[in-house]
């Protein structure tokens, strides 16, 4: 079925179910709009048709069928062009450079980051009521924005005015240097912060010359091993570092290695306050050039799967057990996906973010009401984007054929009811005459 006949059997659908609608059939009406918000194509069951009928009356009000027939006409299009849920997309902008990211959001909407300044420099940034606020360096020239809590406090890393980058976290519009395994002049990155305001980092250590995991929490610093990197930490203070080229949680003074999908390598990037981890893995024993991004949840590693490319990768995880990260497709392209309910799904396939001409390349985080935020192309430069469910589509301007078989949906269902009106009429006479 090409699309005009889609279109013009959708309008059929529409004026079907219009010419049997009264007021009171509330329950069916809304089992019907139900059913094609669920793709469900066969709405109407035979109940459904019957409950209507007998609460259809011969005289109904023309005007409340017309607006009728365009949300329905508006809902068949949504439900039969598409299978994504509806979103808004925001673009984040910048701090008057050309370049911004998000990495990660926090339940309130709240967006962390990095952004080009007009300068040319990077600064991390706080995204929250439209407007993205510079959150300033430690004395140097750079700083990152890598995770936000509910309390709207961030941490990353920033260079002081030696060149050294520091973690730190910034709280009520101060940047403070959360320290290191040697002072100042270590370089250490804060990379994951929960609820109480604990940071799980990385240190440099001067007594191995490696990188230490480390988790910052009430001016002190715990040194989780050589060799390490501190990834993120949840609210029960469970901490995922990466070790011995595992993802690793730290739970009480003990270590739980994940293992891989397959192969060598795994590397866990976010975990949520259920213990499930996200991240990627080697998932051969052939090929380690390549990885999948993966689910970790009650002690088994789930392979998510790709767009249809070589590889995957997820990057956040809410509460829910959502994930988001991006994917290659299966002509290389890098796409931002969402992994729920066992399916993953291309964001670039959203309407709103094809009619708003953005291409997006890599999701970074996702809050527990479902908003995603990371980064692509809009009008030719990369920029951080936030994507906001929304429980009903937006309806767009119709375009000339849309108006056009809309209006042939109007004169059909005129003619019908001319139609009904004639059979009304000779009605009438007829009982005039006995």
């Amino acid at each position: 079925m090409n699309g005009l006949e889609l279109a013009l059997a959708s309008t059929a659908r529409c004026l079907d179910f219009v010419d049997h609608l009264d007021v009171e059939g509330a329950f069916p009406v809304m089992q019907f709009f139900m059913a094609v918000w669920r793709g469900e194509k066969h709405a109407l069951t035979q109940g459904v048709k019957r409950r209507i009928h007998e609460r259809h009356t011969m005289l109904k009000n023309l005007t409340g069928k017309f607006a009728w027939l365009l949300y329905c006409n508006v809902l068949l299009a949504s439900g039969t062009a598409q299978a994504a849920p509806f979103y808004t997309i925001t673009d984040l902008g910048t701090l008057g450079g050309v370049f911004s990211y998000g990495a990660k959001i926090n339940n309130a909407g709240q967006v962390t980051g990095s952004s080009t300044t007009s300068t040319g420099t990077t600064h991390a940034f706080i995204y929250s009521n439209g407007a993205m606020t510079d959150l300033g360096t430690l004395g140097g020239s750079y700083s990152y924005g890598y995770d936000i809590n509910n309390a709207g406090q961030v941490t990353g890393y920033a260079y002081n005015s030696n060149n050294t980058a520091n973690a730190f976290i910034y709280s009520n519009g101060t940047m403070t240097f959360l320290g290191s395994l040697v002072g100042s002049t270590a370089n250490s990155t804060g990379s994951g912060i929960n609820d109480a305001g604990q940071v799980a980092g990385t240190s440099s250590s001067s007594s191995d010359n490696y990188n230490h995991a480390v988790i910052y929490s009430n001016g002190s610093i715990t040194d989780l091993g050589s060799n390490s990197l501190g990834i993120a930490i949840n609210n029960a203070g469970q901490t995922l570092i990466y070790s011995g080229a595992h993802a690793v949680i730290y739970k009480n003074g003990i270590m739980t290695d994940l293992g891989t999908l397959a192969g060598v390598m795994s590397f866990g990037a976010d975990i949520n306050n259920a213990e499930q981890v996200t991240g990627y893995s080697t998932f051969s024993t052939t090929n380690y050039s390549s990885y999948h991004a993966f689910l970790y949840s009650n002690g088994s590693m789930i392979d998510l799967g790709t767009l249809g490319g070589a590889s995957s990768y997820g990057w956040g995880i809410n509460d829910a057990g959502d994930v988001v990260g991006y994917s290659l497709t299966n002509i290389g392209q890098h796409h931002a996906f969402k992994y729920t309910a066992g399916q993953m799904m291309d964001l670039n396939s959203i309407v709103e973010v094809q009619d708003n001409g953005w291409e997006l390349y890599e999701a970074m985080g996702i809050n527990d009401a479902g908003q995603i935020t990371g980064y692509g192309t809009i009008n030719g430069q990369t920029h951080a984007f936030l994507l906001s469910p929304r429980l009903h589509p937006v309806t767009p301007v119709p375009e000339p054929a849309s108006l056009t078989l809309f209006g042939l949906g109007l004169v059909s269902l005129w003619n019908r009811r001319r139609r009904t009106m004639r059979k009304y009429r000779a009605a009438e006479l007829a009982h005039d005459k006995t």
